[in-house]
């Protein structure tokens, strides 16, 4: 669940949160399972760990994945940028 993902990664305190977005690569078994279940084929360049674009998750509709993965990293990067978590990553 990307909501308790989100709230967890919060939680835990830690010196830095990073975020990346599952992408299967062409030609294992994951990528073929998602191509077969989709017609249109994306141009895999076009996606990445780090794009909110990148949605293989069928449980949710790309648009409101995207939304929640754009939240996130607004989170993570306030979360980052914050004396918390400066502090953790960078003690004195």
């Amino acid at each position: 669940d990307l909501e308790a993902t989100h709230r967890f990664a919060l939680s835990l305190h830690g010196g830095m949160i990073s975020l990346n977005s599952f992408v299967p690569l062409p030609g294992t078994d994951v990528f073929n399972a998602w191509q077969s279940t989709f017609a249109a084929i994306p141009d895999i360049y076009d996606y990445n760990q780090l794009n909110p674009k990148a949605s293989f998750i069928k449980a949710i509709p790309q648009e409101k994945y995207r939304a929640k993965f754009m939240d996130m990293l607004r989170d993570f990067d306030d979360y980052n940028s914050s004396a918390n978590g400066v502090a953790t990553f960078h003690p004195e």
